[in-house]
């Protein structure tokens, strides 16, 4: 599952779907998906968090990630300086200039 994020990007409706199938084992089991990521890249953890936190209103994940950010800092610091810098990316862009 955090293979596929990697690179993953929201584009249309239904991508929720996958975002809760990510975010519900990030946070059942936060020490086992971060095992996993702290084998991966800067980048590719930089692009896995993009991915869980992207969509039109990032803001809307604010609670879900300052929860996990918690939690994966006391795990392990490079991935969750990952998440942080990644999230603020986010948050940077201009998102759903429709509204």
């Amino acid at each position: 599952m955090i293979s596929l994020g990697i690179g993953g990007f929201w584009d249309a409706d239904a991508i929720e779907f996958m975002h809760l199938h990510l975010l519900g084992p990030l946070f059942q089991n936060t020490p086992l998906a971060i095992n996993i990521l702290k084998n991966k890249t800067d980048d590719e953890i930089a692009l896995f968090f993009c991915f869980l936190f992207d969509g039109p209103h990032p803001e809307n994940y604010q609670s879900e990630f300052e929860g996990l950010h918690t939690s994966v800092e006391g795990i392990n610091p490079r991935v969750a300086a990952l998440m942080k810098k990644a999230y603020a990316h986010l948050l940077a862009q201009e998102h759903c200039p429709g509204h």
